[in-house]
């Protein structure tokens, strides 16, 4: 068992006053967020919205390197991007360097996949906890149940229950055509 000292040295808060009165508590989150080492821009907007807001605009999944661009960037009317600090920049940069082909055809380097990319310059996946993926996601629950799935293979079960999905309601729509057509004929026939 952990004495308190101990348990707040190993959060990397050992500074903090557990029993703090209600009125210091803004500043101990102030004092507390100057500790992270990468800032988020969005606020108390969660990962979850930013994807179903990404799905909404897009059409599709947001692969963890756009994730990680939406939470960090904001997008200028002048076209310009504004970060929230010079790393979050210099990491996008680096992840969008590793995944398109150089034009330099000396250098001999081919591109890998945004995940690969996102996964080479932030570190893997711990357990229990999937970078910017938000705070209720597993390795389970963001790749599905095999240990080793990839982002790409959770996309493509995805994609694979939307095709079966589509396909069940356009036989019910067929079904119900053929119905309304039985009961017009039926109608005509009591007439």
């Amino acid at each position: 068992m952990f004495k308190q000292g101990q348990f707040l040295h190993r959060l990397g808060v050992e500074d903090m006053d557990v029993g703090a009165p209600p009125e210091n508590i803004a500043d101990r989150n102030k004092a507390n967020r100057s500790h992270q080492s990468m800032l988020y821009r969005k606020g108390r907007k969660s990962h979850y919205q930013l994807k179903d807001d990404f799905r909404l605009a897009h059409d599709r999944e947001p692969n963890p390197l756009e994730i990680f661009k939406i939470g960090r960037c904001k997008e200028l009317p002048d076209g310009n991007e504004q970060w929230v600090d010079d790393e979050s920049r210099s990491r996008y940069e680096r992840m969008i360097h590793l995944s398109t082909p150089s034009l330099d055809s000396e250098s001999g380097s081919t591109p890998i996949s945004a995940e690969e990319a996102f996964v080479s310059v932030m570190g893997k996946d711990r357990s229990g906890h999937i970078r910017c993926g938000g705070s209720q996601e597993t390795r389970r629950t963001w790749y599905g149940t095999g240990e080793g799935s990839s982002f790409t293979d959770y996309q493509q079960q995805i994609s694979n229950i939307e095709n079966t999905l589509r396909m069940e309601v356009e036989e019910l729509r067929t079904e119900a055509r053929r119905r309304d057509s039985e009961m017009d004929e039926m109608r005509r026939e009591l007439e």
